[in-house]
């Protein structure tokens, strides 16, 4: 059987070669594990933030197209003003 990872014909690999195979995948797992927190992800409260405000500005836009769609079959039917059940404010 041919490893083409490991360039070599054998069926098995030698203590040696999964010795170093280890190595890799444990210095790979703690690379990657400070590249995680030194992304947003690794950043909580900055990436909460960034996905709340992508929640609200998705939220406006489908309330909008709402406002968009009632004005469309009955104009001037709101009875809060603004469409959306809601404070003019959003909250």
């Amino acid at each position: 059987m041919t490893h083409a990872h490991a360039g070599t014909t054998n069926s098995r690999h030698s203590p040696l070669t999964t010795g170093a195979v280890l190595q890799r995948l444990a210095a790979l797992r703690a690379m990657l594990r400070q590249r995680m927190m030194a992304s947003p992800l690794g950043d909580a409260p900055r990436f909460v933030s960034t996905l709340e405000r992508t929640y609200h500005q998705l939220w406006r836009r489908h309330c909008e197209a709402a406002w968009s769609a009632e004005d469309a079959v009955e104009p001037g039917n709101r009875q809060d003003g603004n469409g959306s059940g809601m404070a003019a404010d959003g909250e």
